[in-house]
């Protein structure tokens, strides 16, 4: 009876896990965590945590740990490496990282600064010459605007606020590009890896996806106001296609650049989550989750569950035809097409391309 009671004790350490284009970070124990990338099929990195984390993050270089208001970065690196330790103004919320800068979000403000101590030069000047800056507070003294949620991404450090703002600062010219006014206040932001299109959910739980080239938004249909988390695809081939989740189910939705009413965001299908299931990644419709034991376990989409066979029932080829034209994958949706080949089809194919 005892060994039973410890080992529960054992499994419920907390459930972190995070994800970085096709990395994920996970704990593995109290004091570990372990790096994979199994897209790339590179060996897991172990790294030995000098605390015991309540968050982390990680990044195309390093990865953050932390408790309470006390963070610690460390490079993603076979050898171990030291950690840099710093202490905030009070609890931190989020992390954001990238190659050169983290992005800290505490008391309703955003601390940007560089990860190691000294400063990276740009390629081919000289250190005389330039020197990235080495950090700033957001928002600027005299504002009372607070900032709710936030991304940093290799170019930009995007933050949403309580009045409503999406604010773009660019990290290569070192000020602000681009803001835009919503109705009411902002409470969660999920950019593409391409910065070009973002996804962000107001404080009615309403969500948005936002271009901030001609500050068009189209509103999400049939969001589901228990969601908890949102993940793009990081198949380049399957860019437009992101999902939203909930503790029970992942909802697909694919973003139409082009079509003849103009930009559209659709809703394809849900998928049922196994209890338990935290989503990390999403690639190729195939979802990396963390289970309760500390495991990283696999989830096909619904939406992307159909057969490539050509030699199936013309039901089934009609099912395989309507999902692979709803996700855009044309050259599949042309060779179901070819094998049923009835007019409708041809004329669905011809509106979708």
């Amino acid at each position: 009876h005892l060994q039973s009671i410890v080992s529960c004790l054992v499994h419920l350490y907390p459930q972190l896990g995070y994800s970085y284009n096709t990395k994920i970070a996970y704990l593995t124990s109290l004091l570990q965590v372990t790096v994979v990338n199994n897209v790339e099929e590179e060996p897991p990195l172990v790294i030995d945590c000098p605390i015991e984390p309540l968050f982390m993050t990680i990044g195309p270089t390093s990865i953050a740990m932390g408790m309470n208001n006390r963070v610690w970065f460390t490079e993603l690196s076979n050898q171990n490496k030291q950690f840099t330790e710093r202490s905030y103004i009070s609890t931190v919320t989020d992390i954001g990282l990238n190659s050169t800068y983290s992005s800290v979000l505490s008391n309703n403000g955003i601390e940007l600064h560089q990860i190691m101590p000294s400063s990276v030069s740009l390629l081919g000047v000289r250190d005389e010459e330039y020197k990235q800056p080495e950090g700033r507070r957001f928002p600027d003294e005299g504002q009372s605007d607070s900032i709710t949620c936030q991304v940093l991404t290799s170019e930009f450090l995007i933050y949403g606020t309580e009045d409503g703002n999406i604010v773009y600062f660019t990290l290569e010219d070192w000020q602000f590009v681009n803001e835009y006014k919503h109705v009411v206040g902002i409470s969660k932001l999920y950019s593409d890896p391409s910065c070009t299109r973002l996804v962000f959910v107001d404080e009615k739980s309403d969500a948005f996806l936002y271009n901030p080239i001609n500050d068009m938004i189209i509103q999400l249909p049939e969001y589901p106001v228990s969601a908890i988390g949102l993940l793009w695809d990081q198949w380049p081939l399957d860019k437009y296609v992101f999902i939203v989740f909930d503790k029970e189910r992942i909802y697909t939705y694919v973003y139409y650049r082009d079509t003849i009413e103009g930009p559209q965001c659709v809703y394809i299908e849900s998928t049922e989550l196994p209890f338990g299931y935290k989503p990390l990644l999403l690639y190729n419709g195939d979802v990396s989750c963390l289970n309760l034991t500390g495991k990283i376990k696999y989830l096909r989409l619904k939406s992307h569950n159909y057969n490539d066979d050509q030699d199936l029932l013309e039901e089934n080829l009609k099912i395989s035809f309507k999902k692979s034209a709803t996700l855009h994958r044309l050259k599949d949706a042309w060779s179901y097409a070819t094998a049923i080949d009835k007019v409708d089809m041809w004329n669905e194919l011809s509106t979708i391309a």
